[in-house]
């Protein structure tokens, strides 16, 4: 894992030693890890430097995450690999990318590479570039100052580099804070701070040696083919196929890598399943599905294990299979260890659920919901978990989103989805974040674009980045993600919104791997109509989808296997089970502290600066409800005490030295 923060200098002269300090210090505060490894280095005019720090987790090798050489430095934060055949020796991956960039630079377009990453071509002398992946998973902030910009990997210490140069501390932005109660994520391009934003997806930053730093966008949407394409959708399936395929051999080529995997009854983890099975490495693989044994996602998962003979633990309250046993004491023990560290800080009051929000709230500057807390810890290196997630952006992921009959109703999107439905703003606030995302929502989007295609491309560019990429900052759980192929999102908006709602990618690729995995009920819905189609372009792939025949066939589990899973689902009334959703139902008694913690930081000891966002009328009106109130509305709660915490500067460091989980 690496931390690390840039100043290019906007006079052509290098910046004040007083803001390099945060670079030159090897125990910054805003490195959320304890660093193993750190490094200072800059060009050869003093106009642009590098701080970056790294952790234990990959090993002895301090050059495992950048490489100097005589002509400048090549970093990377996240994890990269070429796109279609991963690293081929085992020389440092930084050294290798070196080698790849000189080849084919940083630039607007950087198909060639994969992952979740930010990558860094810094120059002694030339022009230097910073790139993240196509999607921008890979969050960048970055701010001007007066007489230089900041670019880094964490809000932060962006912002700490910044309020440097008056001698000064980072003003919080409670707008951006806001965002977490009017959507339970983050939107648009704003941070926790005033002075830092998120670096727009696609393209990268150009920084010149003789001064300043300036972004450069892609020719097009990332998530959208050029007119130049011809490949047929049969051949982007092999190269979509072949790139998820990369992906999962690249993670378990690292020496004394183990791996799990997620398998609920869904369709994502089936597919990354179905990858494993195509290419015989399921058998190098742990598989894990979360929830008590009557709940369709363990019988489902059950069922295809027993069929393909898989190594399964299900993870269920009371499980005591001896590897759920080790890891439940492991983190336990972690947890401990963290709350002993803050109590002997000072917080000798402070609850273990206290602790982790605060917690939570430091390690994403005010940019996660504290809801499903992050308590920022580095993972360890030997395990790697593979994830279903951006399976959603080959499909649609929003079932409400369907009934959408025009463009026009897209707009009413935000209110399908209960946005901002908690009321808890005030009114001139609330018409902001209203405003803003009907700006966001049709950001990009093209005239021949129908409702569903302006859904869909919100989802890719705004939810999985300011969710998903803001969690990736600190990947405590050392997630790999196969089904991020960027020829697979680009192929699921070429075939039109019609053929995503029927998850053609997925059986696609599914039934490579054989029809019985394909043929296997799920938990929550057969395939639907078209899922087994095959799609032949009737003229030339252009920026939006080519006209596609279709061929309508039912497909589905078996009647008795459908009815055997109705009626635990009746027996159930919490249909799918996902870690994320276990977690919250094994602290279910947590809610009444929950509540008196919402009811501490929003009215009885709030931030000066929370009523310029809340109503405080409203926030008591909701707490008083609390246990009536909806999932949406409870969830729009949640973000309003991370608000709270973060403007009132009640987050807390995760303390040093404690160790891994």
């Amino acid at each position: 894992m690496l931390t690390f923060c840039l100043v290019a200098s906007r006079t052509g002269r290098p910046p004040p030693d007083h803001v390099l300090d945060r670079l030159r210090d090897p125990a910054c505060p805003e490195v959320p890890f304890d660093a193993r490894h750190h490094l200072v280095w800059t060009n050869g005019t003093r106009t642009l430097w590098f701080g970056g720090w790294q952790d234990a987790s990959e090993g002895p090798s301090a050059s495992h995450h950048w490489h100097v050489e005589e002509g400048g430095l090549t970093a990377f934060a996240g994890q990269v690999w070429p796109r279609l055949d991963g690293w081929r020796t085992s020389r440092p991956w930084a050294e290798q990318l070196a080698a790849l960039l000189r080849a084919r630079p940083l630039s607007a377009e950087n198909d060639d590479l994969a992952g979740i990453f930010i990558a860094m071509s810094l120059q002694q002398h030339g022009r230097s570039s910073v790139a993240a992946d196509p999607l921008g998973i890979g969050l960048v902030y970055w701010g001007h100052g007066r007489d230089f910009v900041a670019i880094s990997s964490r809000a932060a210490l962006a912002a700490a580099v910044l309020a440097a140069e008056h001698s000064a501390e980072p003003v919080r932005d409670a707008v951006g804070a806001g965002w977490l109660a009017y959507c339970v994520h983050a939107d648009a391009l704003q941070t926790g701070f005033e002075q830092v934003e998120v670096v727009p997806d696609g393209g990268f930053i150009d920084i010149d040696p003789e001064g300043g730093a300036r972004f450069v966008p892609a020719s097009r949407s990332p998530w959208r083919l050029g007119p130049e394409c011809t490949t047929s959708p049969g051949e982007m399936l092999e190269e979509a196929r072949c790139e998820m395929v990369t992906a999962i051999r690249t993670e378990l080529s690292r020496p004394g890598r183990t791996a799990r995997s997620e398998l609920t009854g869904g369709k994502d983890s089936r597919l990354v399943l179905a990858l494993l099975l195509e290419e015989g490495l399921a058998g190098d693989v742990e598989f894990l599905t979360y929830g008590e044994t009557d709940l369709p996602d363990v019988i489902v998962a059950s069922e295809i294990a027993a069929v393909f003979g898989l190594r399964h633990t299900v993870v269920s309250e009371g499980a005591s299979d001896p590897a759920t046993v080790r890891r439940r004491e492991r983190a336990r023990a972690w947890r401990q260890r963290v709350n002993e560290a803050v109590r002997d800080q000072g917080y000798g009051s402070a609850s273990s659920q206290e602790i982790a929000f605060r917690i939570s709230t430091w390690s994403a500057s005010g940019m996660y919901n504290v809801e499903e807390p992050l308590l920022g810890h580095p993972p360890s290196g030997a395990e790697v978990l593979f994830s279903g997630a951006f399976g959603e952006a080959l499909r649609t992921a929003y079932e409400r989103s369907s009934s959408l009959a025009s463009k026009a109703d897209a707009a009413y999107f935000p209110e399908n989805m209960k946005f901002g439905t908690a009321a808890i703003f005030q009114p001139a606030v609330l018409d902001h974040y209203r405003r803003e995302m009907h700006r966001v929502l049709f950001e990009g989007s093209l005239a021949t674009d129908d409702a569903q295609d302006v859904v869909d491309a919100f989802f890719v560019r705004q939810r999985l980045r300011r969710w998903l990429g803001t969690a990736q900052e600190l990947d405590s759980q050392r997630r790999a993600f196969p089904l991020y192929s960027i020829t697979a999102i680009r192929l699921a908006f070429a075939i039109g919104s019609e053929n995503r709602r029927s998850e053609w990618l997925h059986f696609q690729l599914m039934q490579r791997s054989g029809e019985t995995l394909a043929r296997i009920g799920f938990a929550d819905s057969a395939w639907a109509a078209g899922a087994d189609v095959d799609l032949v372009p009737t003229r030339q792939h252009d920026e939006r989808a080519p006209s596609l025949p279709r061929r309508l066939t039912r497909l589905g589990a078996p009647r008795s296997y459908r009815a055997r899973l109705l009626r635990m689902a009746r027996r159930s009334p919490t249909p799918r089970v996902s870690e994320r959703t276990a977690a919250r139902d094994l602290r279910a008694d947590a809610t009444e502290l929950d509540l008196a913690l919402m009811r501490r930081y929003l009215l009885e000891d709030p931030s000066g600066r929370l009523f310029e966002i809340f109503d405080r009328g409203a926030l008591q009106n909701s707490l008083d409800r609390f246990a009536g109130l909806s999932d949406a509305h409870k969830l729009q709660l949640y973000g309003a005490l991370t608000a709270a915490l973060w403007l009132g500067g009640h987050e807390i460091a995760l303390p040093r030295g404690i160790g891994q989980p």
